[in-house]
């Protein structure tokens, strides 16, 4: 089974692989197939962990609207830190059956490097991905919102 990594712009990346993308996206139910096809479209870098023609994880360097990522800190009661934050890491997916296996963590270290520069936020409910993230510099900003959702930053 050959692994490996896709790094690239949106407008590089083949409309097979990102229908295939944003179908794992939104199979997670997190998000909606309309919103995640175009985030997905508005994205700086999409990183795919590919193996056998199959999308096993992904990763997007997002660039999020301003009105959303207000709401963001404003939910997670810290509005002031919002304008410091102007992309976004998110859409970060596993797919089913390769949960556990550490595809996430090698999916993010080889993209970290090249957006690391950059001050970013992401947004998580599952305890696992805020560990991933504090390992990757994260820091826990607010309070929990929507009941579950948790903001982190990172400078």
């Amino acid at each position: 089974m050959e692994i490996k990594l896709i790094v690239n712009k949106p407008d590089n990346i083949s409309t097979a692989l990102k229908n295939e993308a944003i179908d794992l996206i939104a199979s997670g139910g997190q998000i909606r197939y309309n919103y995640a096809k175009a985030g997905l479209q508005r994205a700086g870098l999409i990183a795919l962990l590919v193996s056998d023609d199959l999308i096993i994880a992904t990763a997007c360097f997002k660039n999020p609207n301003a009105s959303y990522r207000d709401d963001i800190f404003n939910m997670a009661m810290v509005p002031d830190l919002n304008r410091s934050y102007t992309y976004e890491l998110g859409y970060i997916v596993t797919r089913k059956g390769y949960e556990g296996c550490g595809s996430c963590q090698k999916l993010l270290k080889e993209l970290f490097p090249l957006i690391s520069g950059h001050a970013m936020f992401a947004t998580t409910r599952k305890p696992e991905m805020v560990h991933i993230l504090k390992k990757m510099g994260f820091q826990q900003r607010g309070g929990i919102y929507k009941e579950d959702l948790i903001l982190l930053t990172y400078k």
